[in-house]
Parts: C-alpha cells; sequence; structure tokens
C-alpha cells in the first residue's frame, strides 16, 4: 500500500523560524553547524553587490539619456517596476506552492503535465544557467566600460 507523505505546512512564529528549521534538520538526521546572521538589510546589499545594480544602471543611463532622454528613463523605469512587480509576484506564488532549491525547472516539471515536461524542465535549467553565465559576463563588461570611461575623464 501507498503511504502518502505528509508535510507540516504550519507557518512557525518569525521568532521560532531557526529553531524550526534546526529541529527539522534534526529530524532527517543532520545538526545546524552553521550561524544564520542574514538580515533585511544584508540580503538587500548582498543581492546589489552581486547583481551590479548601480553600475549596470549608469551603463544603462548613458543609453536612455542619448537614445531617449529623461521622459525615457521615467516611463522606462515605471514600466520596468510594474513588470517586475508582476514577475515577483507569480514567483512568490510559485514559492509558496512548491518551496524547493530546484526552482523553475521543478515548478516547469510539475506545471507542464505532458510527456514533453521533462526536456521542457531540462531546457529551463539550462536557460537558467546560461542567465546567470551572461550575467557574470554582462557585470564584467559593464565594469570594464565604466572603468575605461573613468580613465578617460581623468586625462
Amino acid at each position: 500500500m501507498d503511504e502518502e507523505k505528509s508535510y507540516n505546512t504550519e507557518k512557525p512564529d518569525s521568532g521560532h523560524i531557526a529553531s524550526h528549521d534546526a529541529e527539522g534538520l534534526g529530524t532527517m538526521g543532520h545538526v545546524q553547524s552553521l550561524s544564520r546572521k542574514f538580515s533585511p538589510w544584508s540580503m538587500l546589499a548582498l543581492s546589489f553587490s552581486v547583481l551590479g545594480t548601480w553600475a549596470t544602471f549608469a551603463v544603462d543611463l548613458s543609453n536612455s539619456l542619448t537614445n531617449g532622454g529623461p521622459i525615457t528613463i521615467l516611463y522606462g523605469l515605471l514600466l520596468v517596476t510594474f513588470c517586475n512587480l508582476c514577475v515577483a509576484l507569480s514567483l512568490g506564488e510559485l514559492c509558496s506552492s512548491m518551496p524547493t532549491a530546484l526552482g523553475q525547472a521543478y515548478w516547469v516539471s510539475r506545471i507542464w503535465k505532458s510527456s514533453l515536461g521533462r526536456f521542457v524542465s531540462y531546457s529551463c535549467a539550462w536557460i537558467n544557467v546560461f542567465g546567470w553565465w551572461t550575467l557574470a559576463a554582462s557585470q564584467n563588461a559593464f565594469m570594464t566600460e565604466i572603468i575605461l570611461g573613468l580613465k578617460t575623464v581623468s586625462d
């Protein structure tokens, strides 16, 4: 007889999340050895560091000013903010309904019910990998452009 796995879906109090996670690790036979020191500010700082937000904005700002002016920047920021909020809300819904470390590839395999589900999930995972590679390469290119621009200004 197949037994269904049952998971505790109750949300713990915010003050007891770390102990709740440590208990969950203990039930799997693991001991929590690393401390968690991320605050909302440190997570925001880490995301700005990893994504190179200011460097990217500086490069895009020069392109926007030459190709459309200040109104392009204003409407562009409003449009991008709205679209990013829509994406964040939909990803938040998927994350809360199917929490997993695999992310998009798992969600695609669960949502895509046809025989192509595994292939599409595999493709989604590789697209994600290529996206991270492109992000790393573009940040290097942006920083190089900024450094060369500073050198040009200082000469």
